[in-house]
């Protein structure tokens, strides 16, 4: 884990402490989550989970956009670590409920900049579609998405998913074209993350691979030569 890491999960351990005095639910289910989601960007998935659950147990007394972002990473989460189809359908069905707050009477004001809305729902879901093995229709829809370039980190995780999806389809030649787009938007705006997993999804592809593809002997052309650019 690294030190930034460590540090964000002291403050938040200080957050859920504070809520804790002052006995207020919604604080709590807010330092739980956001708890949650600093795991799960260290790759503790299971962890992120239990603190998702716990934040869960405040679900019925908290406002309609903390409610249904903590429900998209429950269920997102959930699926990327479900092993049966029972479990995998259920981590679906609670992304779905996510939706569902989206789509009814509208959202209140958001005071913790938790960006809950349509785009990120589509986001989020086409990535829990493909941990349960549902690439098609994790492609459809990233279709949903807005992007362009008027929003650039959308069509950057718009680009990527639609990488990973057609790759794990064993489509390399659509990976490559769109992870090259996905790779381009992300040295623009220095998102190591995501250049980090168009590289992952790259070094997946078969071996040899872009001796009879152009997009894909293009897109690890761009990588390598991100490598040397970087090495300066």
């Amino acid at each position: 884990m690294s030190n930034e890491t460590r540090g964000l999960l002291l403050h938040l351990e200080k957050a859920l402490q504070f809520a804790q005095l002052r006995n207020n639910d919604e604080l709590k289910a807010l330092a739980l989550y956001n708890y949650g989601i600093t795991l799960w960007k260290a790759d503790r998935h299971d962890e992120a989970l239990q603190k998702y659950e716990q934040a869960r147990r405040y679900e019925q007394r908290l406002p309609r956009n903390l409610k249904g972002a903590l429900l998209l990473d429950t269920g997102s989460t959930e699926a990327q670590v479900a092993e049966t189809p029972e479990k995998k359908k259920a981590a679906i069905a609670l992304v779905d409920q996510a939706g569902t707050i989206l789509r009814s009477k509208g959202i209140e004001e958001d005071p913790y900049f938790l960006s809950f809305n349509l785009d990120s729902y589509h986001l989020t879901r086409s990535q829990a579609l493909m941990a349960v093995g549902r690439n098609r229709d994790a492609i459809d829809e990233l279709e949903l998405v807005k992007g362009g370039p008027e929003r650039p980190r959308k069509q950057m995780y718009k680009d990527i998913f639609r990488a990973q999806a057609h790759a794990n389809l064993g489509e390399y030649s659509e990976a490559a074209s769109f992870g090259e787009s996905g790779l381009v938007i992300s040295q623009e705006i220095n998102s190591v993350r995501n250049i980090a997993s168009v590289e992952r999804m790259y070094r997946k592809f078969p071996r040899g691979l872009f001796k009879h593809d152009d997009d894909v002997a293009r897109l690890g052309y761009l990588l390598t030569k991100k490598k040397k650019v970087s090495k300066r």
